[in-house]
């Protein structure tokens, strides 16, 4: 594709800072120039990427950003999956960065998916109390998710992202070019981030995504401009609430729509399921439950909707993980307030609010909505 013609830049702004996403085929080769615009030629770079993603694109980025100028580069590599994000290689990454002589005035640059992108987003946001870091996502997920707003976080034995920090990236850059090596099941993963969005945030893109194409090959047209648009507009729906609640206080609580029993079977299946697989399986069981007359917070039709558009995109919509399990997870879950959680429920597709439930209310919604059939995860 015309790199010019079919590239989406997006400003965001927060409180603490403002910074540009760049959404367009082809980004990779022109990192370089990007981020000599925003650092001189002799800041240190330390690049941060996993054993299946430096194969495909490290020497490319470090070519880009060497014909720009930068001379002080150097990289780690760590496992990939969710098992590095860990305090060991959080730890390791510090070493990493003092070991090469990284100043505050430096950068780290994240080159991969959503792990990489909190690992390298926590580092940068306490080593020396804080140096620059830029995204750049190679997963779907990590696209429209955790490359955009500022959220890091490392897990922890007892859940997921429980030690983290809030931190804006200097620069997102996001290549789709780079969506072409991702595995279709990883594809799958970061749509359901997209139906999320769609019916926490635009009823017209959950209708879109209703009838139009739901698989990789499709998406990611010869040209690519359709899923440009496409991962422009979820970015979009994901800065309104950065904007509007960078630290999570309140309204930002929206953005985790399906997460709360999403993360509880992801941690209860010790990390081995897709961070997306497990949000669309909680989005669904959190409908369900929710729409059951028991409980009554949301509509059934509603839920029926959801559950057809997640099994469109070839997501699980239940888990087999018994209930009493799911709620000893979902309740150490970040957003618990002593005896009470926050969960976000939409009240129509394209809407949705925050509701304080009891542990007793928790359970019952866990209780009505999880195993009760269809495809499981």
């Amino acid at each position: 594709m015309d790199r010019a013609s079919n590239t989406i830049c997006l400003d965001v702004r927060t409180p603490s800072a403002s910074y540009e996403v760049v959404v367009g085929a082809g980004l990779i080769e022109d990192a370089g120039k990007k981020l000599r615009s925003l650092f001189p030629a002799e800041t240190r770079l330390h690049l941060v990427s996993d054993t299946n993603v430096w194969p495909l694109y490290g020497e490319k980025l470090l070519s880009s950003l060497g014909t720009a100028g930068f001379a002080a580069m150097s990289y780690t590599v760590i496992p990939a999956g969710e098992h590095s994000k860990s305090v060991s290689c959080l730890s390791h990454l510090w070493d990493e960065c003092a070991r090469h002589g990284l100043t505050r005035h430096d950068c780290i640059i994240a080159l991969g998916g959503g792990v990489v992108c909190d690992l390298a987003g926590f580092a940068a946001a306490t080593y020396l109390r804080g140096c620059h870091v830029v995204h750049i996502p190679t997963t779907l997920l990590a696209m429209v998710d955790a490359s955009v707003g500022g959220k890091c976080a490392i897990d922890l034995p007892a859940g997921k992202n429980l030690a983290g920090a809030f931190f804006q990236p200097d620069s997102v850059l996001i290549d789709v070019a780079t969506l072409k090596t991702l595995p279709s099941k990883e594809f799958q993963s970061g749509c359901a981030e997209i139906i999320k969005h769609a019916v926490l945030a635009d009823a017209a893109l959950f209708s879109l995504l209703e009838t139009g194409p739901a698989d990789k090959t499709s998406l990611l047209t010869p040209d690519a401009q359709t899923l440009v648009k496409l991962i422009a507009a979820n970015i979009r729906i994901k800065r309104a609430f950065v904007a509007a609640d960078e630290t999570d206080a309140g309204r930002r609580h929206m953005l985790n729509l399906g997460h709360t029993i999403g993360h509880a079977i992801e941690a209860a299946s010790d990390c081995t399921l897709s961070h997306g697989a497990c949000v669309a399986a909680g989005l669904c069981c959190l409908m369900r439950g929710a729409s059951d007359p028991h409980v009554h917070l949301a509509s059934a039709q509603d839920a029926k909707r959801i559950e057809t558009l997640v099994s469109r995109f070839g997501l699980p919509v239940d888990t087999t993980f018994t209930r009493e399990t799911l709620m000893d997870y979902v309740w150490r879950d970040k957003k618990r307030r002593g005896s009470s959680i926050n969960v976000a429920i939409p009240t129509k597709i394209g809407s949705a609010d925050i509701v304080s439930l009891s542990q007793d209310e928790m359970r019952t919604i866990i209780e009505y909505g999880c195993g009760t059939g269809g495809t499981a995860c």
